[in-house]
């Protein structure tokens, strides 16, 4: 078993959590109508766990999250709301410049390596679950 630095996933070996995502995304891709209805909300929860944007666009996307899993939120109004939200801090990227200090130290209960991918059902279920453990997780996360 490894472990990942930046989310702690313990996963068997050669496996990453990048392989694991890039197995999700694939699903996601392949079938849009099963496995591509929770694809926002994958994308977002790796971005989050992994550190993947900016530090000005961090804190924003994890709010964003905690609205898709309050609100049960579509990919459609997703896109709409980042859009609105980091448009106007993209400068061609929400994930370019510095990033947030102290992300790899907040204590994931759910991350990718907990996705099971045989089953649409199963797979939309358990995104949905890693997706409301991110914003819990990071809810006392202070920024430095």
């Amino acid at each position: 078993m490894i472990r990942c630095p930046d989310c702690g996933a313990r996963l068997a070996e050669p496996e990453t959590c990048r392989e694991r995502f890039g197995a999700c995304l694939t699903l996601e891709y392949l079938h849009p109508a099963t496995f591509g209805a929770v694809h926002h909300l994958s994308v977002m929860c790796y971005a989050l766990q992994h550190n993947q944007y900016a530090k000005a666009a961090w804190l924003d996307a994890r709010d964003i999250l905690g609205r898709c899993v309050r609100e049960d939120l579509t990919g459609a109004v997703f896109l709409r709301l980042m859009r609105e939200r980091l448009g106007t801090k993209r400068n061609g990227s929400i994930s370019r410049g510095p990033k947030l200090e102290g992300v790899s130290g907040i204590p994931w209960s759910t991350t990718v390596a907990d996705v099971a991918t045989a089953d649409p059902a199963a797979y939309e279920a358990d995104i949905r679950r890693w997706a409301a453990s991110v914003v819990t997780d990071s809810a006392a996360f202070e920024p430095r």
